[in-house]
């Protein structure tokens, strides 16, 4: 961890060299050109309810506009991925560039966007058609400059980030491919970089309980809700390390069919 900042350092510079070249250069005038019909875009997909388990629609969409900016392999994997492979010149090493389908919102959630000045407002639009809307404008501008790389690009719009979905997109994605690299693009917060894997591990625990009126019976049947309070109680007394950094939150309750 210690070299990270010259890391950082000769990335910047090899960016920055690779930006000055004519052909991409003028791929990022093609972009800033271009805000309206990409932010078009991220509209129309953030109004294509996707949440986590469900992203069919959202992904058939991510898929017919892969094929629309010039790419003739793209297909839905066995778990929902849409994948887009825009091929290299030769045998350099394999990219995926990625971004996750699915919203942490509910089925049956509004997902009409609204606009207020220069700001978009809707459940999702930021987490994360901002990133599917991000790697889409990355395609057009390599097809329209017709930027050509030596090792192939995958483009991946992945299913199953949020909640109990549990990355299973990406898991399965490097799992399955052998891949040399993956950029995960999630929010397009353009002033920051994250570099390096981040482990997650989601569970989901049921604690049962007979069941009982809660005055009748009180005493003699325990409540399953207290028990999850009490364990809740437990984790948050749980001491992690601080480098590398780690965390973990409770995220969800469920429970209980009536006061």
């Amino acid at each position: 961890m210690k070299n990270i900042p010259q890391l950082n350092e000769k990335v910047l510079e090899l960016v920055q060299t690779v930006a000055k070249e004519p052909a991409v250069a003028d791929a990022l005038k093609l972009i800033a050109n271009q805000t309206e019909i990409a932010m078009q875009e991220q509209i129309e997909l953030c109004e294509i309810e996707a949440p986590t388990f469900h992203e069919e629609k959202r992904a058939a969409s991510v898929a017919e506009r892969m094929k629309r900016y010039g790419l003739s392999n793209v297909h839905i994997d066995e778990i929902g991925n849409v994948i887009g492979v825009r091929k290299g010149s030769g045998n350099g090493p394999v990219l995926a560039l990625g971004a996750h389908m699915d919203s942490v919102f509910p089925a049956g959630t509004d997902v009409k966007v609204r606009q207020e000045g220069n700001i978009y407002r809707a459940p999702g639009i930021g987490d994360n058609c901002s990133g599917l809307r991000a790697i889409l404008q990355v395609l057009r501008a390599l097809e329209a400059q017709k930027i050509e790389t030596v090792g192939d690009i995958w483009f991946v719009g992945t299913v199953g980030e949020e909640g109990n979905g549990d990355i299973r997109g990406s898991k399965h994605l490097c799992a399955n491919n052998k891949l040399d690299g993956f950029i995960a693009v999630d929010s397009t917060d353009v002033g920051r970089v994250l570099y390096g894997a981040v482990g997650s591990h989601r569970w989901r625990l049921s604690i049962d309980g007979p069941g009982g009126h809660s005055f009748a019976e009180f005493g003699k049947a325990p409540s399953a809700i207290h028990a999850v309070c009490r364990a809740g109680d437990k984790v948050a007394d749980i001491q992690v390390p601080t480098d590398p950094k780690t965390t973990f939150t409770i995220g969800t309750i469920k429970g209980g069919t009536t006061v």
